[in-house]
């Protein structure tokens, strides 16, 4: 923005980075369902809800920040940000469906001891 570059330059990494960050959301909505599926509209809610207040958030930093360090340091720090919790993401990739296959088996060892303790009653 500083050096007066054509307007497509930033235009196109807006769009890379809109495609990451929906990517980086739907992962982690996707896993969540999966685990909880009987909150599954709460756990959308609340990513919607979160969406907008990091949004809101970030709306409300960035002129302050712009104004301190200018335009393109301001970007660089909120870019800086985002590759800080990437790893987070990677976690949750990796090991979402451990995560998801232990719940599983907890699951049908409940369902199993529940079922034991009805054949005693009987």
């Amino acid at each position: 923005m500083e050096k007066h570059w054509s307007f497509v330059v930033p235009l196109v990494l807006c769009v890379f980075v809109g495609f990451g960050n929906q990517f980086t959301m739907q992962v982690c909505n996707i896993l969540l369902v999966d685990l909880f599926p009987q909150g599954a509209g709460a756990i959308t809610a609340s990513f919607n809800l979160t969406r907008c207040l990091l949004a809101a958030g970030v709306t409300a930093f960035i002129n302050p920040l712009d104004e301190k360090v200018g335009l393109g340091w301001a970007l660089v720090i909120v870019c800086g940000m985002s590759l800080a919790f990437s790893p987070a993401l990677v976690y949750v990739i990796v090991k979402g469906p451990e995560s998801r296959a232990r719940r599983a088996e907890a699951a049908r060892a409940s369902a199993r001891r529940h079922e034991e303790k009805e054949k005693a009653q009987v």
